[in-house]
């Protein structure tokens, strides 16, 4: 793949980058009817395969005197 392949598929890249986003954004406003519909366990797999996404991870706090 040459350098003008790769200035060709910038375009296409973002209109897909473009897509998706207006997708997830949909996605997202049915999310909280769609836990609803789900049982307990469902439920809590969905929300603790997200949180990475939204929270970032913890670090551990080291104190040194």
């Amino acid at each position: 793949m040459g350098i003008g392949s790769q200035r060709n598929s910038i375009p296409r890249t973002l209109d897909l980058r473009d897509r998706l986003k207006v997708l997830v954004e949909k996605e997202l406003d049915r999310l909280p009817d769609l836990l609803d519909g789900l049982n307990d366990k469902q439920r809590l797999d969905v929300i603790l395969k997200m949180m990475p996404l939204v929270m970032p991870k913890a670090k551990p706090v080291r104190h040194d005197a």
